[in-house]
């Protein structure tokens, strides 16, 4: 029995230093780019970041946020990097700090439109850390400082404090960007009503990455061809 618990311990170790050393590539790329007010405009720099855990490589573009809402149900933000510079519709977007800011849902030229967390038509899967049980992230309105999460089982060990993650579940963003810490519990049901403050300040944030998944394409597309029942 002591040697199951020693491999589970030994993996989640192994998980923690594989996303810290993901976190330290990007820090170093970031630092060796020196990005600045001025450098931002029209760089079309791009850091690869291979997540040998999952196999998939993803982009990662440096862009400023030069338009934003705040104050209302569906909120969005603009950034200044477009097709141009190889960003596409449904690309992720976080902050310089790994905080999740939303998703891309319209792209020109040069600017880019994202629909942030704090958009009532925003869902996203997401996860526990400590235990990966998936839940769905999703805002109500309320509190540009705080959103949802649903659809995780009222027997699921959730306490105040614990940190929500992206799943990677999705085709467009990795792994382990932080969501923000659960603040509340309510149980609902069958199912816990749990509130998170988010990460991401979204009275201040300005400089962003938006992330690409190479090989989001053939993933889509080899799942939208699996029979359901198996067959």
């Amino acid at each position: 029995m002591g040697g199951v618990h020693e491999r589970a311990s030994s993996l989640s170790d192994y998980l923690e230093l594989e996303g810290r050393n993901k976190e330290l590539r990007i820090e170093l790329a970031l630092s060796k780019m020196k990005l600045s007010e001025n450098s931002l405009g029209l760089d079309d720099s791009t850091i690869e970041v291979v997540d040998s855990l999952t196999a998939l490589q993803f982009s990662y573009r440096p862009a400023k946020v030069i338009n934003k809402t705040t104050g209302y149900n569906k909120n969005h933000i603009t950034v200044n990097k477009g097709s141009t510079n190889g960003v596409k519709i449904d690309d992720g977007v976080i902050s310089m700090g790994n905080g999740l800011v939303g998703r891309v849902s319209k792209v020109s030229k040069h600017f880019s439109l994202v629909t942030p967390i704090i958009n009532a038509e925003f869902a996203l899967k997401v996860s526990l850390k400590k235990n990966n049980v998936d839940g769905l992230l999703q805002w109500d309105g309320a509190n540009i400082s705080y959103a949802q999460v649903n659809e995780i089982g009222k027997r699921v060990n959730v306490q105040l404090g614990d940190t929500v993650v992206t799943s990677g579940s999705s085709a467009y963003l990795p792994r382990g960007v932080d969501v923000g810490f659960v603040t509340q519990i309510e149980p609902m049901g069958d199912v816990l009503n749990i509130t998170i403050e988010l990460k991401t300040d979204f009275t201040k944030v300005l400089d962003v990455m938006v992330i690409s998944n190479v090989f989001r394409l053939e993933q889509l597309q080899l799942e939208s061809n699996q029979n359901p029942e198996g067959v």
